[in-house]
């Protein structure tokens, strides 16, 4: 999602919160489930970031960084997107977008 808004040179207004977290406390959790199984009957572990990101504050770091990726309307995003797809040979690997 990342590369696509860069590539794009725009990034979405999505308000919906983002379920990630580091991959390394995911092994932890994988590793401790292995070691002591989840006590549910179908044995199953969760794994939810807490505090939630929100979709314009994670992409809104592109800012931060120095890329220029203004934020739009989901629907003019979406928009662009399309027409960038749409738009001519994109076989290349330097042409292929990331969405």
């Amino acid at each position: 999602m990342i590369k696509g808004c860069i590539q794009l040179s725009a990034r979405p207004n999505i308000n919906n919160t983002v379920n990630m977290v580091p991959v390394d406390h995911v092994a932890r959790v994988v590793i401790a489930s292995a070691f002591h199984p989840p006590c549910t009957p179908l044995g199953v572990a969760q794994v939810t970031g807490h505090p939630r990101l929100r979709f314009n504050q994670f992409l809104g770091t592109l800012q931060t960084y120095g890329y220029d990726v203004p934020q739009m309307d989901y629907v003019p995003w979406s928009r662009l997107l399309e027409q960038y797809v749409n738009e001519g040979n994109h076989n290349d690997k330097e042409s292929q977008h990331a969405l």
